[in-house]
């Protein structure tokens, strides 16, 4: 059945009402693609065909937006929790590093303490051995003073 002239007439004006809507929702879709689901979708006063659409668009976008709201929400937390880890973990390593110098400062006082002790150790021992040298050097003499007693006794007898 050919299409009359009155019908061809009609269509080419739901044609351009079918752009001019299609043209109305680009932008929206533009800001969309670029992370931007703040925009608002007037939704028509009027039905028509479209107005499911939109509306559903609409929901969208406000599911879209509330979602992007918590994100960054729990970025900026996470971005917070992360400066407070770094900040902990920057003050414990200035308090470990201050450990380990007290540490190391703490080895080298006992060190040339000990360094001390050993040293009066090594002289008490030299002193000690000195003293029984001589005790035995005394010992001997006095076995060999004994010896000579007792030869000058004999020797007085006879």
């Amino acid at each position: 059945m050919p299409i009359k002239n009155n019908d061809s007439q009609a269509i080419k004006v739901y044609k351009k009402y079918v752009a001019s809507r299609l043209e109305e929702l680009i932008p929206v879709f533009q800001k969309i693609a670029a992370g931007d689901f703040s925009v608002k979708i007037k939704i028509p006063e009027k039905e028509d065909e479209f107005t499911p659409l939109v509306a559903a668009l609409s929901m969208v976008l406000d599911d879209l937006n509330f979602l992007d709201k918590e994100n960054r929400e729990k970025k900026q937390e996470l971005e917070k929790g992360k400066k407070d880890l770094e900040k902990k973990v920057e003050e414990r390593t200035v308090a470990l590093k201050k450990l380990a110098e007290s540490l190391e400062d703490n080895v080298k006082q006992r060190t040339v303490e000990l360094q001390d002790k050993v040293e009066e150790l090594e002289k008490f021992q030299k002193i000690s051995i000195g003293r029984e040298l001589k005790m035995i050097e005394m010992k001997n003499e006095i076995e060999v003073l004994k010896m000579r007693t007792e030869e000058n006794k004999d020797g007085n007898n006879i």
